[in-house]
């Protein structure tokens, strides 16, 4: 396993994402976020991103699939999720995740591709650059005893 392969193993909650100008002054307020990345020494990448303000579903109990509930408790549940999982490679400082499975249907089957850095328990991608030069960077901190 090569050096940024051994690096980024393991598991990392989020800290914040935000889009950024071209000189990382936030453009705009950030939402709130809680999310997940896992990478596995073997290849695999597991990521969930939700907003913070969510609220319960009241038409469904506490289970991991919303069948049965209503179109509106859908609708609350999944706006602004991020939820996907497949295989990552890594070159250089850019990680490429293969979406096998997703959330969103008309992901699977992409890549995302996303330039990183690594300091110390922190994680950072930067997404390519967007309108304006500003792009999308995303903060994570290696989970452990006191995350999340």
């Amino acid at each position: 396993m090569d050096d940024q392969r051994h690096r980024i193993v393991g598991a990392w909650d989020l800290l914040g994402e935000e889009d950024v100008d071209a000189q990382g002054v936030p453009v705009h307020d950030p939402v709130p976020r809680h999310g997940r990345v896992i990478y596995s020494d073997d290849g695999h990448v597991s990521v969930v991103s939700t907003p913070v303000a969510r609220h319960p579903a009241r038409s469904i109990g506490a289970r991991p699939v919303l069948t049965g509930a209503t179109d509106a408790d859908i609708l609350a549940a999944v706006a602004g999720v991020a939820a996907y999982a497949g295989r990552y490679a890594i070159d250089g400082d850019i990680v490429s995740h293969h979406v096998e499975v997703a959330l969103n249907p008309n992901a699977i089957g992409t890549t995302l591709t996303r330039r990183f850095a690594i300091d110390g328990d922190r994680l950072t991608f930067f997404a390519a650059p967007i309108h304006g030069g500003a792009f999308l960077r995303i903060r994570w901190r290696r989970a452990g005893p006191s995350a999340i």
